[in-house]
């Protein structure tokens, strides 16, 4: 049996505060500038590892009071900040289920904020195995956040794979002995590169095409060359590849046919 292991943000439900804050400060590069600067990540994280919000914004308005009423956005649009589900991922989960694999969770997210995104994202209540950074006082990539959710669940790093947008998080994963994939969303439809998990001699390639019909082939570790859909296979034979093939508009297919590949 093996076990999945899925971030939330940005691989089952996309958040994207750039969207609130492009509509603020009505551009996009100062919305990101503003997210990188002063509503940066070692700030989010303090929020996202339990501290109160209401204080990590306080202390920010002071330091930065030009920036007083964009700051103020990240509490009060928050939810605007979720804009959906990410489309797939359900199918994802379902069929990895069915497949006999064991899904959980591992967050980085406020509990001030996650219960009712939970209520509101359907896609999070098929997961009732996970950790949340706030409710622990850690935040990915913290090793010690990882074992508390292998420890309390009983699970075995190396009969893990987690998937996670943050490359740092799946660094983190690696390390401690646990089959990676590296997700993110892109115009609405599910990538997944970096797979680099070795299969024997061999590494993944996965080649996902999308249904705007740009098609790239995604390779890990050193692996070289990939196939046109799920044509030119034979070509990789010998190789010491091995090749997970998609097909026209079938994005999710590829992922599914990729997690299968790392679960054997």
């Amino acid at each position: 049996m093996h076990n999945i292991i899925f971030d939330f943000g940005n691989v089952l439900v996309q958040w994207h505060p750039e969207l609130v804050y492009g509509e603020y400060f009505g551009d996009e590069a100062k919305a990101w500038w503003f997210l990188r600067h002063v509503a940066d990540a070692t700030w989010r994280n303090r929020i996202d590892a339990g501290e109160s919000t209401d204080t990590c914004i306080a202390e920010l308005k002071a330091q930065q009071p030009e920036y007083s009423d964009a700051i103020e956005l990240y509490r009060s649009r928050w939810r605007e900040m979720l804009t959906d589900e990410v489309p797939g991922m359900r199918e994802v989960i379902n069929k990895l289920k069915d497949n006999g694999c064991e899904i959980y969770g591992l967050t980085n997210w406020s509990m001030e904020t996650f219960p009712e995104a939970r209520e509101h994202f359907g896609i999070l209540q098929m997961i009732d195995r996970y950790v949340v950074s706030g409710a622990e006082g850690l935040v990915k990539p913290d090793h010690r956040l990882f074992r508390v959710l292998l420890d309390r669940y009983s699970l075995k790093a190396e009969e893990c794979t987690f998937i996670d947008d943050n490359p740092d998080n799946v660094a983190a994963a690696k390390a401690l002995g646990m089959d990676t994939a590296f997700g993110d969303t892109v115009l609405g439809e599910v990538v997944y590169h970096s797979l680099s998990t070795a299969l024997g001699e061999g590494h993944v390639v996965v080649e996902v095409t999308f249904e705007r019909g740009e098609r790239r082939n995604l390779k890990a570790g050193n692996a070289v060359g990939g196939a046109n859909g799920c044509k030119g296979v034979d070509s990789l034979e010998g190789s010491g590849v091995r090749h997970v093939g998609g097909h026209d508009g079938c994005a999710v297919e590829s992922i599914i046919d990729a997690l299968y590949a790392l679960t054997g």
